[in-house]
């Protein structure tokens, strides 16, 4: 049976005036959304249209203007809650700079868990757990200084890691990665939703992550404009076109395969579906 980790009820946040002093600038706007225990979602958008304002309003940096967000029943207005609300919903953001601040990996892997009170021995078991999940336990007595930008984010989401999270958002963490440090970053994302459970909530605008995902919800003028699994937000390609975004490659691909007459599939998501199918086409063709 499936367990309510997040909801998101009529949520509104306004910033505010604007540059010209003209009243306030609504980030997000009437947004409901239900998060499940164990669930993989990715929220795509082009720049400005509200998914990082969404993503910090549900690890508490921002609150509603307007609404409600319960994270395992916790209201994020209620201050009480604050630091259980982010202990259960760590945060790792786009620069790995801004959240690192231990000396040695180590360090920084266990500043977490000092402040939440974790006796030291259960640290230190805690950051071994941790660093060797991510794959950089030889790193962990080196300065985060002499570290790639790749594995500066294993690092941060290390150090989320070991303050036992129940879910894991991701604000463009990829964003600052070369294509190599992108796909291991997601190698491991993938692996810890999927083997530990640890929900997971990616901010992208990589089309190709996001095909990663079980649940898609595309993000516009702070509204929530499509949702649905990869392969049913991805089939509507002139709409997601529309919105300013892209589609993975290979779908891009068959789409314009079927403009031009070709009977293809335009749910069609990774090279693999793709080998597969045109492997069959040609099959019958003989």
């Amino acid at each position: 049976m499936s367990e309510l980790l997040i909801n998101v009820e009529d949520v509104s946040f306004s910033y505010g005036e604007n540059l010209n002093g003209s009243g306030h600038h609504k980030a997000v706007n009437s947004i409901n959304l239900s998060i499940e225990k164990g669930d993989f979602l990715v929220v795509l958008g082009r720049n400005g249209s509200g998914k990082s304002t969404l993503a910090r309003l549900m690890n508490t940096l921002l609150l509603p203007t307007d609404g409600t967000i319960l994270i395992k029943g916790m209201n994020t207005k209620d201050g009480k809650y604050l630091w259980e609300i982010r202990r259960t919903c760590g945060m790792v953001f786009q620069n790995p700079d801004n959240q690192i601040l231990g000396t040695s990996v180590e360090e920084d892997v266990a500043f977490g868990p000092e402040n939440l009170g974790v006796p030291p021995d259960e640290i230190r078991k805690r950051v071994d757990e941790s660093l060797k999940t991510v794959g950089i336990l030889e790193y962990a007595k080196v300065s985060p200084g002499y570290l790639s930008g790749g594995q500066k984010q294993r690092v941060a989401i290390a150090g989320i890691l070991a303050m036992r999270p129940e879910c894991i958002i991701l604000d463009e963490a990829t964003a600052m990665l070369d294509p190599i440090g992108r796909r291991d970053v997601m190698k491991i994302v993938k692996q810890l939703n999927q083997e530990e459970k640890i929900t997971v909530i990616h901010i992208t605008h990589h089309m190709d992550e996001a095909s990663k995902g079980d649940k898609v919800i595309v993000v516009d003028k702070g509204e929530v404009v499509l949702q649905g699994t990869p392969r049913e937000v991805f089939s509507e390609v002139e709409r997601i076109k529309e919105l300013g975004l892209d589609t993975p490659q290979v779908t891009e691909l068959f789409h314009e395969l079927k403009k031009e007459g070709f009977e293809m599939p335009e749910d069609v998501l990774t090279l693999d579906e793709a080998e597969k199918f045109l492997l069959e086409m040609l099959k019958n063709q003989v």
